[in-house]
């Protein structure tokens, strides 16, 4: 299974910046991209069941929250 958009951007901070994204500064990557690819990457999010742990599934949590209030608050000024 490949990772998601969330997953794909914290492999890369780790591998470039030896250090995680926080969950502003994923959206603020999310919101670069155009209406139907961010609709894609949500619709491609990991499901709560796919974390081992109640601390990982809250982190995550926090994560979607962000890309979520990212994408309406763009979504209400059409972009």
């Amino acid at each position: 299974m490949s990772d998601d958009f969330i997953s794909e951007l914290q492999t890369e901070a780790k591998l470039r910046f030896g250090k995680e994204l926080s969950p502003s500064e994923v959206a603020n990557e999310f919101a670069k991209h155009d209406f139907e690819a961010r609709i894609q990457h949500l619709k491609n999010l990991k499901t709560a069941d796919s974390f081992g742990t109640a601390r990982e599934a809250a982190k995550r949590h926090a994560f979607e929250r962000a890309l979520h209030s990212t994408h309406h608050r763009l979504h209400r000024i059409d972009r």
